[in-house]
């Protein structure tokens, strides 16, 4: 049977836990998703607890390599696809065909931190072709209104006397 490990007070240590002898203060080891091992310190257990648990729900939503600037452009689209339940196996298939075809080796590798504004300008250029006033709604002035709503209902008047 394995000996439990405690720390100076007695309380036991769970996997991954240490008191450290030069300072007493409590470490976690872990391994993140790149295969780095990584350290949490606190100054007592709890509080190295209450890390441990941030730790584990930020690695199960995902977010321990964005969070350390580490997410690639290939690791967001993959996440983003798995996500995606009610995609049809042709769509699927078609989405992961041109990413790997056009993005995955060059564009894909960057990582998410070192992009920067890669859509400046984007809405000027859309402005400038499109027509700015084609698809602008208006609203009905007040007497537009009545002149509108009296035709729908001299209109309905007409067709009820109307022989068929």
């Amino acid at each position: 049977m394995a000996k439990t490990r405690r720390d100076d007070r007695g309380r036991v240590l769970k996997k991954g836990e240490v008191q450290r002898a030069s300072d007493k203060r409590y470490m976690y080891t872990y391994t993140d998703p790149m295969g780095r091992r990584r350290f949490i310190y606190a100054n007592d257990l709890t509080e190295l607890r209450e890390k441990e648990k941030k730790l584990i729900k930020d690695q199960m939503d995902g977010l321990d390599l964005y969070v350390a600037g580490k997410a690639t452009v290939n690791d967001t689209f993959d996440r983003y696809l798995f996500t995606k339940f009610q995609l049809r196996e042709i769509t699927r298939s078609n989405y992961v065909y041109m990413y790997d075809k056009y993005v995955r080796e060059t564009f894909g590798k960057k990582k998410i931190a070192e992009i920067k504004n890669p859509s400046d300008g984007v809405m000027k250029e859309i402005c400038r072709e499109s027509d700015k006033t084609r698809g602008m709604r208006r609203a009905l002035t007040l007497e537009q209104q009545r002149a509108f709503m009296g035709y729908i209902a001299n209109m309905t008047r007409l067709q009820d006397i109307s022989p068929q």
